[in-house]
């Protein structure tokens, strides 16, 4: 799959910068489903397209992956608990629109 990126998307993210606050922006990750439509994945930032404040980079580590990637699960799931803290609602499966796209990746990535 051919990933194309609008001519507007650099800009659109860069300006979100004018604010002081803002240390980290996103796009949005639009895939065409089977049919051709197109479905957006709505359920966090994507990696697909980001950008951070320079001020706010860290480069990573040189040294052993394998404790990288330890620090970078624990990361994610400390983050996954608190969103659940904070949004209790996530995973009730009528509540959430998401429900099974949010379980089945949350599940998936702790499993991997």
């Amino acid at each position: 799959m051919m990933l194309r990126i609008s001519g507007a998307c650099k800009p659109a993210l860069a300006a979100n910068f004018a604010d002081g606050r803002m240390g980290a922006v996103s796009g949005a990750l639009i895939l065409p489903d089977e049919h051709g439509r197109e479905a957006r994945d709505g359920a966090g930032a994507t990696g697909a397209i980001y950008a951070v404040r320079r001020s706010l980079f860290t480069p990573l580590p040189a040294g052993d992956r394998a404790e990288c990637e330890y620090r970078r699960k624990r990361r994610t799931l400390t983050g996954n608990y608190q969103l659940l803290a904070e949004m209790p609602e996530l995973p009730l499966f009528r509540r959430n629109p998401i429900f099974v796209q949010l379980i089945s990746h949350k599940v998936g990535r702790s499993l991997g």
